[in-house]
């Protein structure tokens, strides 16, 4: 394989891997908000939404 090809490899990876972070930031908002939205006396729904939200 080229020099060059291997330039292309790397960047498609680095892209797919960009695409994937900023998909699954998405999905772990979405969860945060869902369970935000769940009554507050929840415990699973408040600790887990401040959990991650120190993760993020």
């Amino acid at each position: 394989m080229t020099v060059g090809g291997m330039a292309m490899v790397v960047i498609a990876m680095g892209v797919i891997v960009r695409v994937l972070v900023f998909v699954a930031d998405r999905l772990v908002h979405g969860v945060i908000l869902k369970l935000s939205l769940l009554p507050s006396e929840h415990p699973v729904a408040t600790i887990g939404s401040s959990h991650l939200l120190e993760i993020s």
